[in-house]
């Protein structure tokens, strides 16, 4: 991963952050959006990035594109519907990620990406059993189970640029 591609990762991250703050702090249809948006984003980064090895540049303007048509789509849908339309980004990110991560060539910390599994998983367990209805959700509580999938999925998301940022080309001539 280039410093480049590691700063776009980086305000993917916080564009997503700040749209769940605008969700969760005013819990309004265009918090919902933004928050969505930002998590298009980031999922759109690690297609882009992983899968097609875009320069920055030319990242930048895939993500801007694509984010901005995903972004009205998710506002002609709206946040009750909209959601649905990160399934498909989200299986073209593992795609992207499981054909990365297979080049020859390449020395990596696999351990990260474990570590980046096992809190995306935690995590997505703990927003199942969170959503309005189940088990884990009681508004009145000071504590907020969902707050922990916030916590799980960011540190998953530290653990896999640790993982990106381990990649190393091997020297074929040694």
């Amino acid at each position: 991963m280039d410093a480049g591609a590691a700063v776009v990762f980086g305000a993917a991250v916080m564009v997503t952050g700040l749209g769940s703050i605008a969700f969760h702090a005013w819990m309004t249809e265009w918090g919902g959006w933004a928050d969505l948006v930002g998590a298009a984003g980031l999922l759109i980064y690690v297609v882009g990035c992983r899968a097609l090895s875009l320069d920055t540049r030319r990242l930048v303007g895939a993500i801007g594109v694509i984010t901005g048509v995903t972004a009205i789509l998710l506002w002609f849908a709206g946040t009750a519907n909209g959601k649905y339309l990160l399934y498909p980004w989200a299986a073209a990110a593992v795609l992207a990620e499981v054909k990365a991560s297979s080049r020859t060539g390449v020395e990596r910390d696999r351990r990260w990406l474990a570590v980046a599994l096992v809190l995306f998983i935690g995590g997505a367990a703990i927003w199942w059993q969170s959503r309005t209805g189940f088990p884990l959700c009681s508004a009145d509580s000071f504590w907020q189970w969902h707050g922990m999938w916030h916590i799980l999925v960011s540190g998953a998301l530290v653990a896999l640029f640790a993982y990106w940022r381990s990649e190393v080309a091997l020297d074929e001539d040694c």
